[in-house]
């Protein structure tokens, strides 16, 4: 996978773990998701502890994604 292609599914992730928080009731601020490392794990720790599988797998993908980054 390209870097294009990289950089398009980690904001599609965003995107759907910002919109499956909301579902819960949890207000997500997509820009800070995107450029604050502290509350974009954050926001991944509290999807992990969801009963929802969809959150949990896309937070397990963020958090890996974003590990690996840095």
């Amino acid at each position: 996978m390209n870097s294009i292609d990289a950089s398009a599914r980690l904001l599609v992730d965003w995107v759907d773990l910002k919109w499956l928080m909301a579902a819960e009731g949890r207000s997500v601020d997509l820009d800070r998701l995107t450029h604050d490392p502290l509350y974009a794990a954050q926001c991944c720790e509290v999807a992990m502890g969801s009963a929802q599988p969809a959150l949990r797998r896309v937070a397990l993908r963020l958090r890996a994604a974003t590990q690996a980054a840095v």
